[in-house]
C-alpha cells in the first residue's frame, strides 16, 4: 500500500493509479482546461473510489473579505457534474456535523459525495 499527500497541483499521478482518492476541503482551482478536475477523476483506478468533501455552509460574504472567493474554486456540484456513465455514485447528501468546526464554529454540514469508477 502507498499513500500520498500533496497538493494535486504539484503531482504527476499515475492514470487509474490510485484504488482510494480522497479529497477534503480542497481549494482546486477552476482553469479554462479543467486540469484539476481531469486530475481527480483520472487517478482513480477501475473499481476505485473518489471520496470528496466540502464545507455545506460557507458564507460567501465573509469568505470575500478574507480575500477568498468561493466561485473560483471547484466545489460539490462541480464535481458531481462530473461524473459521466462511466461512475456510479453511492453518496451525494447534504450531512450535518456533530460537532460543528472552524472559526466561530461556522461549518455545520458537509457536503459529502463518494463514487466508483466502474471502467
Amino acid at each position: 500500500m502507498t499513500w500520498v499527500r500533496s497538493r494535486l497541483e504539484d503531482l504527476e499521478l499515475p492514470d487509474g493509479g490510485f484504488d482510494l482518492v480522497t479529497a477534503h476541503y480542497p481549494a482546486l482551482l477552476h482553469s479554462p482546461q479543467r486540469d484539476a478536475e481531469r486530475a481527480l477523476l483520472a487517478s482513480v483506478a477501475p473499481g476505485g473510489l473518489l471520496l470528496v468533501v466540502h464545507h455545506a455552509d460557507i458564507d460567501v460574504e465573509m469568505a470575500r473579505t478574507h480575500g477568498f472567493d468561493p466561485a473560483d474554486y471547484l466545489l460539490h456540484d462541480d464535481v458531481v457534474a462530473l461524473f459521466d456513465a462511466d461512475w456510479e455514485v453511492s453518496i451525494d447528501r447534504y450531512r450535518a456535523r456533530p460537532v460543528p468546526a472552524g472559526l466561530d464554529s461556522q461549518h455545520t454540514h458537509d457536503d459529502v459525495v463518494a463514487a466508483r469508477r466502474k471502467r
